[in-house]
């Protein structure tokens, strides 16, 4: 089984689920953590990053979808993938939406098109964190620049880059950004 960073958590309600999805996703280039019911999947989203949760919408004790919500307070970064019946595809979609699901299969499910939506989801995860560390960086950079020069005005042009304006001279100078 090949393991890498990217943590994905597979929550089946049942053994026939949970054995296709290990048969399923077990050659992936991510870690997989396999439950069988919400309160263990929780307790792994409250002590350690997922990249992506896979579950079932039936479970023995709760929903997949209350779950998902859960996980999406607990990790809002965090890819979340519900499996359901045809019967709940609409319930599937509602929380579509409302961004409570990044997306939905139906049972029987697809191993090619399963394994496809968890690399996708993976993979969005791994650009929305390198995102947010951007974000993150470029504001501590403003943030510094501004408290070691007060006098300096900066504001991004249309390209994304940083114009500090010296007001005492009007000059602006161009940083990359």
């Amino acid at each position: 089984m090949a393991i890498s960073s990217r943590t994905v958590l597979i929550v089946a309600g049942d053994a026939r689920s949970a054995d296709a999805f290990h048969h399923t996703l077990d050659h992936e280039a991510h870690r997989l953590v396999e439950v069988s019911c919400l309160k263990d999947a929780l307790a792994i989203a409250a002590r350690e990053p997922l990249d992506v949760v896979v579950a079932d919408t039936a479970l023995p004790d709760g929903t997949g979808l209350a779950l998902l919500h859960e996980v999406q307070r607990l990790q809002p970064a965090t890819m979340r993938i519900l499996l359901t019946s045809p019967a709940g595809v609409s319930l599937a979609l509602e929380a579509m939406e409302h961004g409570e699901v990044y997306r939905f299969l139906v049972k029987p499910w697809d191993g090619v098109e399963l394994r496809g939506v968890v690399r996708a989801a993976v993979e969005r995860a791994r650009r929305e964190r390198e995102n947010d560390l951007i974000d993150r960086v470029q504001r501590e950079i403003h943030q510094a620049i501004a408290t070691a020069n007060p006098e300096l005005h900066m504001v991004r042009d249309s390209t994304g880059s940083i114009l500090l304006d010296d007001s005492e001279d009007r000059a602006a100078v161009a940083l990359v950004g």
